[in-house]
């Protein structure tokens, strides 16, 4: 099986990217009342969208040779729960300290009565579906993955059908929506039928397309030139869709299904694509987008923390004022987005990549040590 999807690893950095300058335009316009390049980053959540799809491709394409192999159920609880925890239980509790000593989280003051409720910690740090926002604001979206993992994990412990669970809660739960309207109050329902649950399935359809095609003889080994070049229609759907939300937002709302479809559609189109190119360059700036691709996560948990307390600087000393020039505004959008993606390098550097490796190694050496 292909193993190296390297154009995969750079379309996960460029979909983080997209979330961080989201995030630096919600700053500038809260803190300084400036939108910066037109507002086109107003919608740049949508690429949370473009990852709940990856991330239903990756699962299904790494793990569908353990589908219904109780015995492969360990490796995989540890391999997700390795992969997530660790690094956002340590961000989590630098986000907690900020928001105590008052240099984080501005927006959203109900985090800091939380504190004080053994509850909401609970919830927070094992990443629970909740109706509030975790104390790590951007983490709201891993208490979706974190299902999703849930259901692929049931369908590896039990049988493959398993699966079949997430689209018949999703469609149940909007169903039940329809019929009776006030179930959409439901906290859980509300949950089950958010639309990011589809995205995770177009994800593993896209997946199961693309193994498809790496069988010998199989009539899909004549479709790979169509697919390589599926990233083209997928990409202009997305960026329609960007634009819709942005020019016609009671049309292509945030939350509408029609809209989230375009959005999956257009992502799992990408993805399916990207993966038939097993190759990438080597040139610096191929191998500076798989390394921000390699940061995404890091990248992805801090850069809001960054954003936060950088702003709070800003406006402690000064530095912007009615007549501040637009160049201004502009150059801090490229300075705040550089220094992003450089803390979250050096997170990725000195912190997740020494923590995944000293976590898995000791999860090699431990079964060795009880035969002993």
């Amino acid at each position: 099986m292909q193993k190296n999807l390297p154009f995969l690893q750079v379309c996960r950095g460029l979909a983080a990217l997209v979330v961080v300058f989201h995030h630096i335009h919600r700053s500038e316009l809260f803190y300084f009342g400036f939108a910066p390049f037109g507002g086109i980053f107003e919608v740049g959540f949508n690429s949370v969208d473009f990852f709940f799809a990856l991330s239903g491709f990756i699962i299904f394409y790494v793990h569908f040779r353990d589908l219904g192999q109780a015995a492969m159920f360990r490796k995989y609880c540890t391999k997700r729960l390795v992969r997530i925890y660790p690094l956002y239980w340590i961000v989590s509790l630098l986000a907690v300290v900020l928001i105590m000593g008052g240099g984080s989280q501005v927006l959203r003051p109900e985090v800091r009565d939380a504190l004080v409720h053994p509850s909401a910690w609970l919830r927070s740090f094992l990443l629970l579906p909740q109706r509030e926002y975790p104390f790590l604001g951007v983490a709201w979206s891993l208490s979706y993955e974190m299902f999703f993992y849930v259901i692929f994990g049931l369908a590896i412990l039990l049988d493959k059908r398993m699966l079949i669970l997430l689209p018949l809660l999703y469609v149940g739960a909007n169903i039940l929506k329809m019929a009776y309207p006030p179930a959409g109050q439901q906290f859980a329902i509300s949950f089950l039928s958010a639309h990011y649950q589809m995205e995770f399935m177009l994800g593993m359809l896209a997946a199961r397309i693309f193994l498809y095609s790496l069988q010998p003889g199989s009539r899909a080994e004549g479709w790979k030139p169509v697919l390589r070049w599926l990233w083209l229609p997928g990409l202009v759907l997305f960026l329609f869709t960007w634009y819709a939300s942005i020019s016609m937002p009671l049309i292509f709302s945030r939350f509408d299904l029609h809209t989230k479809l375009c959005y999956g559609l257009g992502a799992a189109s990408i993805i399916l694509s990207c993966a038939q190119f097993s190759e990438i360059g080597s040139s610096w700036y191929d191998r500076l987008l798989l390394l921000v691709g390699d940061a995404s996560f890091s990248l992805y948990l801090l850069h809001s923390l960054v954003l936060s307390a950088a702003a709070k600087t800003v406006v402690r000393l000064g530095l912007f004022h009615s007549g501040s020039t637009t160049f201004a505004y502009y150059g801090y959008f490229l300075l705040m987005a550089l220094i992003c993606v450089v803390t979250g390098i050096l997170l990725h550097k000195w912190v997740e990549k020494p923590l995944l490796s000293a976590l898995r190694q000791g999860g090699k050496k431990a079964p060795a040590a009880a035969r002993s």
